[in-house]
């Protein structure tokens, strides 16, 4: 129960930081970017700051919290038009390294105090951010609920190693699980989300 609240409370610090203005988000960006491996970044469709401003949503769990909680993330938000979408779709169909689907029982999610290594699955599982967009169009201020289902995760980049600035010196208190069927104690992964139902994806960043 623990371990439910204090991630319940990481995605509270970034949903206090959901609608922000485009000076927030590119600072929010900037301050997770510093404190972490430029590797990480690898094969995102952004890289500026200037990109987190055409963006619908954001959010993050910044690597100062890494050694506390044992991971940190990033999450960034575009909604497309039709073509911009087909286009954007296509661009992660020829980089992916896995693609899953939402009903995918066998996904390795991160954070989840609750998982459990699945023996049963066969083929290669990286792991993955929980599926989470904002319920209220920050527009109109209307219900704009997402489903959970339907929804395609795209893995671009997955590599161990230490990617949080100062982390080799740092044992984090976080229990990770047995990922892969390996004990390495350090990596991230890196890919969307794709919402096919409202023109949206969620690009991001996973560190363990």
């Amino acid at each position: 129960m623990k371990k439910i609240f204090l991630t319940a409370c990481l995605y509270l610090v970034a949903l206090f930081f959901a609608h922000c203005t485009g000076d927030a988000k590119t600072e929010m960006f900037q301050t997770f970017k510093q404190g972490v491996s430029a590797d990480v970044f690898a094969l995102l469709p952004f890289s500026t700051s200037q990109d987190m401003v055409k963006a619908t949503y954001m959010r993050t769990v910044a690597p100062a919290l890494f050694e506390r909680f044992g991971y940190c993330g990033f999450d960034v938000i575009y909604t497309y038009n039709k073509e911009q979408f087909t286009k954007a779709t296509n661009y992660l169909d020829s980089k992916k390294i896995a693609v899953y689907s939402s009903e995918d029982n066998c996904r390795i999610v991160l954070p989840d105090p609750e998982y459990t290594h699945k023996m049963n699955c066969s083929g290669v599982y990286y792991p993955v951010p929980p599926a989470y967009f904002p319920n209220i169009d920050p527009n109109t201020k209307k219900d704009n609920m997402v489903s959970t289902t339907n929804l395609k995760y795209y893995v671009l980049t997955y590599k161990e190693g230490v990617f949080v600035n100062g982390a080799d010196t740092l044992q984090p208190r976080a229990t990770r699980p047995d990922l892969r069927g390996n004990t390495f104690p350090h990596g991230f992964t890196n890919g969307a989300i794709v919402d096919s139902q409202k023109l949206r994806i969620d690009y991001w960043i996973l560190i363990w």
